[in-house]
């Protein structure tokens, strides 16, 4: 007993007192590394008692509290014990999809040399078929253009706007045929141009009023032909020139890139608008403009992922929406707060499922669910509210 008594002793003395105990000398590295671990460990435990620490400790606990309430409201009773023994409604055992949550516009990570394109198009839905590409080196006369057969019928008005048309499988341009390829061919052309420029780093492909329109129908393209990580190798991000020529020069009626290039290169400059090369050789000429600063371009420039993100976005709108509608209808909910349910990938259904499971405490969590600070619907008091009240006259 004596014995074990002074291995504890022996355990609780710094290494300074073994190598005494022991009749070593400790060494001035070892006395200095030793009183270096006892300050730090001091102003640990000091820092450890301040009121912003306790505080901060506490916030920790309730964020994992919620976080694992809120995955409960969502896995339902999948976990429970014996649940495979028990008879249960099966909407318990439904599980609510984690949250996700609206895209969120950033700069690209470094800068890229720009490079100018452009889209026509089917029609003017995102979901439009491309008919032809065009592209043109911002530091070079390198270009590109490529007219592509579309599988989607070509609206009227475009066809009236851009003169190309498909006959027996054939593209046509005011009458004449052109040399058309599949879309998969023509973008896999295109990362071809994008790979062979003279500068060998990640691009930033400029346009004009691209943000909403064409960098929706690229995604979308590149997607159906596995092409996005190949195209992520070669572009960084976008840049939307109807912005930077909004900062640039204030003072014209119209940001159409035909009466900006009357009003800023000479009323006697004309181009064949709506023929993609054209329209970027152009575009080209008014980026360059000795009045377009570089700061407004690097504030109108938004990240290649953020594209991705928003086609991802969409989908889940587009998907879980039409189930909403009801809600909308009755002006349960608004229309923003209802985009904002199905882009979070949520439906009638899931809404519906954890009101049964939980009532209001378990909409509320769903809704309110926080991931990286980010909210995933809305803390509203009012329309969690509201949707309680349907979910309860409608049960």
């Amino acid at each position: 007993m004596e014995v074990g008594r002074r291995e504890a002793v022996v355990i609780h003395m710094t290494v300074c007192q073994v190598h005494e105990k022991i009749g070593l000398s400790p060494g001035e590295f070892t006395r200095r590394r030793s009183i270096l671990n006892d300050i730090i460990r001091a102003k640990k435990k000091a820092i450890a008692r301040t009121r912003q620490a306790r505080k901060r400790r506490l916030q920790l606990m309730l964020e994992r509290g919620k976080k694992s309430s809120s995955t409960e409201i969502r896995e339902g009773t999948t976990y429970e014990s014996g649940i495979d023994l028990k008879e249960l409604d099966v909407s318990k055992l439904e599980v609510i999809p984690p949250p996700c949550y609206p895209p969120v516009e950033k700069l690209p990570a470094t800068r890229g040399p720009y490079v100018i394109f452009d889209l026509e198009t089917t029609g003017l839905e995102r979901d439009s078929h491309i008919t032809q590409i065009a592209a043109v080196d911002e530091r070079s006369d390198h270009d590109f253009s490529c007219y592509v057969i579309p599988e989607k019928h070509i609206s009227l008005q475009a066809s009236k706007v851009t003169g190309l048309k498909v006959k027996d499988n054939k593209l046509f341009h005011n009458g004449v045929e052109v040399l058309a390829e599949p879309i998969s061919q023509a973008l896999q052309s295109f990362l071809c141009f994008l790979k062979n420029l003279p500068t060998q780093k990640q691009k930033i492909l400029v346009g004009h009023n691209i943000k909403g329109f064409d960098c929706l129908v690229l995604m979308h393209a590149l997607i159906n032909c596995n092409l996005v990580e190949e195209f992520h190798e070669r572009v960084i991000g976008y840049m939307d020139t109807r912005k930077l020529f909004r900062m640039s020069f204030p003072s014209p009626k119209s940001f159409s890139q035909v009466n900006l290039s009357k009003d800023l290169l000479g009323p006697e400059f004309t181009y064949a608008a709506h023929n993609a090369l054209e329209d970027v050789r152009t575009l080209k000429k008014l980026v360059c403009l000795p009045s377009v600063l570089e700061e407004h371009k690097q504030l109108c420039e938004f990240s290649a992922d953020y594209i991705l993100e928003s086609v991802e976005f969409n989908a889940r709108v587009k998907k879980n929406l039409p189930s909403l509608q009801i809600l909308i209808n009755l002006k349960v909910v608004s229309a923003g707060i209802a985009r904002k349910i199905a882009g979070s990938d949520l439906s009638f259904r899931h809404l519906e499922v954890v009101f049964r499971r939980d009532g209001q405490d378990g909409l509320s969590t769903l809704l309110a669910e926080s991931v990286s600070g980010k909210i995933r619907v809305s803390r509203s008091k009012k329309m969690i509210a509201s949707l309680c009240d349907y979910f309860s006259g409608k049960s």
